[in-house]
């Protein structure tokens, strides 16, 4: 699980946020791929700026069938969410009511969200939740604040995992 967070590859160039939830909801929270029909379903969407490049409605996505009783988080970094009025809109419009936060700058997500993110989650998971991160991964984003996005990421499920179960991973 964790070893897939050291593997995420930034893609440059556009910043589809809509498509990659519409990814998870229909190739990752499926039975198929070992979803489970009744657990707890959470997505976080972790973005420095606005959707680009997307063919996908964010409107429709958000509205499929498949997002009910979906958990949805969204974490917005730095002035190009933080200075733009739509770019906090789209990003409360991912998020469920009171699930939205944002930070300065992707040096601030470990001292500044990690522990909100945290105590949320593990305040609402069990041991049978499934948790999707969608990292915006476009060239607006530099390689050393990636990398530190990843961080974070690996740093929330890994905090999760212990406290949820009592566990250490290695």
């Amino acid at each position: 699980m964790l070893q897939k967070v050291k593997e995420i590859r930034q893609v440059f160039k556009v910043t589809k946020t809509a498509s990659a939830i519409h990814h998870v909801l229909t190739n990752v929270f499926i039975p198929e791929n070992g979803s489970k029909k009744n657990s707890k379903k959470i997505i976080i969407v972790l973005s420095d700026g606005m959707i680009l490049g997307d063919p996908m409605s964010l409107t429709d996505v958000l509205n499929m069938p498949q997002m009910k009783d979906v958990i949805r988080y969204s974490i917005g970094v730095g002035e190009g969410i933080l200075s733009k009025p739509e770019a906090i809109k789209e990003m409360n419009d991912i998020a469920d009511p009171d699930k939205y936060f944002s930070v300065s700058s992707f040096a601030g997500l470990d001292d500044q969200i990690l522990c909100s993110m945290e105590q949320s989650l593990i305040g609402i998971i069990d041991a049978g939740a499934e948790i999707a991160f969608v990292l915006d991964g476009s060239d607006s984003i530099q390689p050393d604040d990636f990398q530190r996005a990843k961080d974070f990421i690996y740093n929330v499920m890994l905090s999760v995992w212990k406290a949820c179960f009592n566990a250490s991973i290695h």
